[in-house]
Protein backbone atom coordinates (compact mmCIF):
# COMPACT_ATOMS: atom_id res chain seq x y z
CA UNK A 1 0.00 0.00 0.00
CA UNK A 2 2.51 2.11 0.81
CA UNK A 3 4.61 1.58 -2.36
CA UNK A 4 1.60 2.61 -4.43
CA UNK A 5 0.77 5.50 -2.38
CA UNK A 6 4.79 6.77 -3.76
CA UNK A 7 3.97 5.60 -6.75
CA UNK A 8 0.73 7.75 -7.23
CA UNK A 9 2.52 10.49 -6.11
CA UNK A 10 5.60 10.62 -8.07
CA UNK A 11 2.77 10.04 -10.99
CA UNK A 12 0.61 12.90 -10.10
CA UNK A 13 3.72 15.21 -9.58
CA UNK A 14 5.05 13.95 -13.35
CA UNK A 15 1.64 14.61 -14.96
CA UNK A 16 1.57 18.11 -13.31
CA UNK A 17 4.65 19.18 -13.95
CA UNK A 18 4.28 18.17 -17.54
CA UNK A 19 1.17 20.10 -17.50
CA UNK A 20 2.65 23.55 -15.98
CA UNK A 21 5.58 23.52 -18.01
CA UNK A 22 3.68 23.32 -21.32
CA UNK A 23 0.33 25.27 -20.79
CA UNK A 24 1.71 27.79 -17.49
CA UNK A 25 3.88 30.92 -17.83
CA UNK A 26 4.20 33.37 -15.12
CA UNK A 27 6.12 35.89 -17.96
CA UNK A 28 6.27 36.45 -21.34
CA UNK A 29 9.89 36.02 -23.17
CA UNK A 30 10.38 39.19 -24.54
CA UNK A 31 8.32 41.27 -21.44
CA UNK A 32 10.56 44.09 -20.23
CA UNK A 33 9.57 43.49 -16.98
CA UNK A 34 9.28 39.89 -15.31
CA UNK A 35 8.33 39.13 -11.62
CA UNK A 36 9.98 36.12 -9.57
CA UNK A 37 8.40 35.19 -6.65
CA UNK A 38 10.43 33.09 -4.31
CA UNK A 39 9.64 31.01 -1.07
CA UNK A 40 11.98 28.90 1.24
CA UNK A 41 11.57 26.71 4.55
CA UNK A 42 14.22 24.99 6.52
CA UNK A 43 15.58 25.61 9.85
CA UNK A 44 17.75 27.97 11.83
CA UNK A 45 20.55 27.62 14.43
CA UNK A 46 21.15 30.26 17.21
CA UNK A 47 25.12 29.76 17.57
CA UNK A 48 25.01 32.91 19.76
CA UNK A 49 22.61 35.68 21.43
CA UNK A 50 23.17 37.77 24.64
CA UNK A 51 21.00 40.48 25.32
CA UNK A 52 21.11 43.31 28.14
CA UNK A 53 18.53 46.23 28.77
CA UNK A 54 20.38 48.77 31.57
CA UNK A 55 24.09 49.72 31.95
CA UNK A 56 23.97 47.94 35.20
CA UNK A 57 21.77 45.14 34.69
CA UNK A 58 22.88 41.46 33.24
CA UNK A 59 24.25 40.65 30.31
CA UNK A 60 22.07 37.25 29.69
CA UNK A 61 23.45 34.81 27.07
CA UNK A 62 20.22 33.40 25.68
CA UNK A 63 21.64 30.11 24.20
CA UNK A 64 23.69 28.81 27.16
CA UNK A 65 20.97 30.24 29.62
CA UNK A 66 17.71 30.68 27.90
CA UNK A 67 17.71 26.89 26.10
CA UNK A 68 17.62 28.73 22.79
CA UNK A 69 19.95 25.93 21.93
CA UNK A 70 17.63 24.06 19.39
CA UNK A 71 16.51 23.72 15.52
CA UNK A 72 14.08 26.62 14.85
CA UNK A 73 11.73 26.76 11.96
CA UNK A 74 12.67 29.61 9.28
CA UNK A 75 11.26 30.30 6.27
CA UNK A 76 11.24 33.79 4.06
CA UNK A 77 8.68 35.37 1.51
CA UNK A 78 10.15 37.54 -1.90
CA UNK A 79 9.18 38.44 -5.03
CA UNK A 80 12.19 40.06 -7.49
CA UNK A 81 10.88 42.57 -10.19
CA UNK A 82 13.88 42.56 -13.06
CA UNK A 83 13.73 45.38 -15.43
CA UNK A 84 15.11 44.87 -18.89
CA UNK A 85 17.56 42.32 -17.67
CA UNK A 86 19.51 44.85 -15.58
CA UNK A 87 17.50 46.64 -12.93
CA UNK A 88 16.34 44.55 -9.92
CA UNK A 89 13.71 45.35 -7.41
CA UNK A 90 13.16 43.01 -4.30
CA UNK A 91 10.85 42.65 -1.41
CA UNK A 92 11.00 40.73 1.23
CA UNK A 93 9.80 39.47 4.25
CA UNK A 94 11.26 37.72 6.57
CA UNK A 95 9.75 36.40 9.62
CA UNK A 96 11.86 35.34 12.68
CA UNK A 97 10.73 34.24 16.25
CA UNK A 98 12.61 32.69 18.82
CA UNK A 99 9.88 31.30 21.87
CA UNK A 100 12.05 29.77 24.95
CA UNK A 101 11.29 28.24 28.61
CA UNK A 102 14.16 28.14 31.32
CA UNK A 103 14.96 27.65 34.59
CA UNK A 104 16.95 30.70 36.21
CA UNK A 105 19.96 29.38 38.02
CA UNK A 106 20.74 33.23 38.78
CA UNK A 107 19.71 36.38 39.05
CA UNK A 108 18.10 38.01 36.35
CA UNK A 109 17.49 42.17 36.10
CA UNK A 110 16.19 43.14 33.13
CA UNK A 111 16.14 47.14 33.03
CA UNK A 112 15.84 47.09 36.68
CA UNK A 113 12.95 44.40 36.69
CA UNK A 114 14.72 41.56 38.79
CA UNK A 115 13.59 37.75 38.48
CA UNK A 116 14.94 35.96 41.15
CA UNK A 117 16.91 32.70 40.91
CA UNK A 118 14.75 29.86 40.54
CA UNK A 119 12.30 30.85 38.35
CA UNK A 120 10.68 29.68 35.34
CA UNK A 121 11.53 31.72 32.94
CA UNK A 122 9.35 32.33 29.41
CA UNK A 123 11.37 34.30 26.61
CA UNK A 124 10.12 35.53 23.39
CA UNK A 125 12.06 37.16 20.78
CA UNK A 126 10.77 38.28 17.87
CA UNK A 127 12.45 40.39 15.05
CA UNK A 128 10.46 39.98 11.76
CA UNK A 129 11.47 42.56 9.33
CA UNK A 130 10.46 43.84 5.65
CA UNK A 131 13.33 44.95 3.22
CA UNK A 132 12.74 46.78 -0.09
CA UNK A 133 16.28 46.32 -2.75
CA UNK A 134 17.32 47.76 -5.35
CA UNK A 135 20.10 46.53 -7.68
CA UNK A 136 21.76 47.25 -10.90
CA UNK A 137 24.00 44.64 -13.35
CA UNK A 138 27.17 46.75 -12.65
CA UNK A 139 28.87 43.57 -14.63
CA UNK A 140 28.46 40.82 -17.02
CA UNK A 141 31.53 38.13 -18.24
CA UNK A 142 30.86 35.25 -19.76
CA UNK A 143 28.28 33.01 -17.72
CA UNK A 144 28.86 35.65 -14.64
CA UNK A 145 27.04 38.68 -13.33
CA UNK A 146 27.47 41.05 -10.83
CA UNK A 147 24.96 43.05 -8.88
CA UNK A 148 25.31 46.49 -6.96
CA UNK A 149 22.76 47.87 -5.12
CA UNK A 150 20.57 49.31 -1.44
CA UNK A 151 18.05 48.00 0.86
CA UNK A 152 16.08 49.56 2.98
CA UNK A 153 14.65 47.43 6.00
CA UNK A 154 12.30 48.00 8.37
CA UNK A 155 12.53 45.92 11.86
CA UNK A 156 9.67 44.75 13.69
CA UNK A 157 10.85 44.01 17.34
CA UNK A 158 8.86 42.56 20.28
CA UNK A 159 11.33 40.99 23.22
CA UNK A 160 9.74 39.97 26.59
CA UNK A 161 10.61 38.36 29.95
CA UNK A 162 8.68 36.55 31.64
CA UNK A 163 8.04 34.47 35.28
CA UNK A 164 4.63 34.35 35.72
CA UNK A 165 4.47 37.44 38.25
CA UNK A 166 6.86 39.73 36.49
CA UNK A 167 6.77 40.58 32.69
CA UNK A 168 9.32 42.78 30.98
CA UNK A 169 8.26 43.93 27.22
CA UNK A 170 10.17 45.70 24.55
CA UNK A 171 9.19 46.79 21.27
CA UNK A 172 10.64 48.33 18.97
CA UNK A 173 10.32 49.51 14.95
CA UNK A 174 12.55 50.63 12.95
CA UNK A 175 14.44 51.58 9.65
CA UNK A 176 17.45 50.45 8.28
CA UNK A 177 19.72 51.65 5.05
CA UNK A 178 21.54 48.77 4.20
CA UNK A 179 24.20 48.33 0.91
CA UNK A 180 23.44 44.90 -0.94
CA UNK A 181 25.69 42.85 -3.77
CA UNK A 182 24.86 39.64 -5.36
CA UNK A 183 26.99 37.58 -7.90
CA UNK A 184 25.46 34.77 -10.32
CA UNK A 185 27.42 31.79 -11.91
CA UNK A 186 26.02 29.39 -14.16
CA UNK A 187 27.43 25.95 -13.95
CA UNK A 188 26.54 23.87 -17.00
CA UNK A 189 23.21 24.47 -18.66
CA UNK A 190 21.32 23.54 -15.46
CA UNK A 191 22.55 24.77 -12.23
CA UNK A 192 23.90 27.83 -11.16
CA UNK A 193 25.07 29.69 -7.84
CA UNK A 194 24.46 33.01 -6.36
CA UNK A 195 26.09 34.49 -3.46
CA UNK A 196 24.21 37.18 -1.70
CA UNK A 197 25.64 40.10 0.52
CA UNK A 198 23.45 42.72 2.61
CA UNK A 199 24.92 44.46 5.22
CA UNK A 200 25.24 47.62 7.08
CA UNK A 201 27.60 48.79 10.22
CA UNK A 202 27.45 52.46 11.56
CA UNK A 203 28.57 53.48 14.94
CA UNK A 204 28.26 57.48 16.04
CA UNK A 205 25.16 59.22 16.77
CA UNK A 206 23.24 60.85 13.84
CA UNK A 207 23.88 58.31 11.49
CA UNK A 208 22.68 55.36 13.34
CA UNK A 209 19.28 57.66 14.17
CA UNK A 210 19.84 58.23 17.98
CA UNK A 211 21.21 61.43 19.61
CA UNK A 212 23.66 59.37 21.50
CA UNK A 213 26.48 57.21 20.82
CA UNK A 214 25.27 54.01 19.08
CA UNK A 215 26.55 50.84 17.67
CA UNK A 216 24.53 49.38 14.82
CA UNK A 217 25.10 45.92 12.86
CA UNK A 218 23.33 44.26 10.31
CA UNK A 219 25.16 41.13 8.13
CA UNK A 220 22.69 38.92 6.27
CA UNK A 221 25.36 36.92 3.45
CA UNK A 222 24.21 33.67 1.76
CA UNK A 223 25.26 31.13 -0.92
CA UNK A 224 21.97 30.07 -3.08
CA UNK A 225 22.94 26.64 -5.10
CA UNK A 226 20.13 26.51 -7.84
CA UNK A 227 19.01 23.64 -10.13
CA UNK A 228 17.28 24.84 -13.15
CA UNK A 229 13.79 22.39 -13.28
CA UNK A 230 12.12 23.51 -16.19
CA UNK A 231 10.62 26.56 -17.94
CA UNK A 232 8.78 27.70 -15.13
CA UNK A 233 10.53 26.91 -12.02
CA UNK A 234 13.75 26.90 -10.25
CA UNK A 235 14.88 24.53 -7.14
CA UNK A 236 17.74 25.65 -4.81
CA UNK A 237 19.33 25.23 -1.83
CA UNK A 238 20.02 28.02 0.38
CA UNK A 239 22.79 28.34 3.05
CA UNK A 240 22.68 31.57 5.07
CA UNK A 241 24.57 33.47 7.99
CA UNK A 242 22.10 36.37 9.50
CA UNK A 243 23.27 38.30 12.49
CA UNK A 244 24.20 41.74 13.75
CA UNK A 245 22.88 43.63 16.54
CA UNK A 246 23.44 47.21 18.04
CA UNK A 247 24.91 48.70 21.70
CA UNK A 248 24.25 51.94 22.96
CA UNK A 249 22.05 54.76 25.12
CA UNK A 250 18.17 55.30 22.99
CA UNK A 251 15.38 57.44 23.48
CA UNK A 252 13.08 54.30 24.13
CA UNK A 253 10.16 55.62 26.08
CA UNK A 254 9.23 52.11 26.66
CA UNK A 255 12.26 52.00 28.84
CA UNK A 256 11.81 51.47 32.95
CA UNK A 257 15.92 52.20 33.37
CA UNK A 258 18.11 54.35 31.49
CA UNK A 259 17.62 53.42 28.05
CA UNK A 260 20.86 51.48 27.36
CA UNK A 261 20.98 48.06 25.23
CA UNK A 262 23.14 45.83 24.15
CA UNK A 263 21.86 42.90 21.85
CA UNK A 264 23.73 40.93 19.61
CA UNK A 265 22.37 37.59 17.70
CA UNK A 266 24.61 35.47 15.40
CA UNK A 267 22.25 32.59 13.03
CA UNK A 268 23.08 29.90 10.72
CA UNK A 269 20.14 28.80 8.59
CA UNK A 270 19.53 25.76 5.76
CA UNK A 271 16.69 25.97 3.61
CA UNK A 272 15.06 24.58 0.29
CA UNK A 273 13.15 26.82 -1.96
CA UNK A 274 11.37 27.17 -5.18
CA UNK A 275 11.55 30.08 -7.49
CA UNK A 276 8.35 30.58 -9.93
CA UNK A 277 10.12 32.11 -13.96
Amino acid sequence: MKKFLIFIFLLVFFISNFALENFFTLNENDSSIKFYPVYEKGFLNVFSHKIQFGKDCTYFDYVKYGNQNNLYPFERFSIDMVIKNKHVVTFLYQPLTLKTQAYLFDTLVVDSVIFPKGSDMDFLYSFDFYRISYMYNIFTFNRSRIFFGLSFQLRNAFISFSDGENILTNSNIGPVPIFKLKTESEIGSKFYIENEFDGFYASGKYITGSKNDFVGAIFDLSSRFVYNLNSFSNLFLNLRYLGGGAEGTSEDETSRYDGYVKNWLHTFSVSFGIKLK
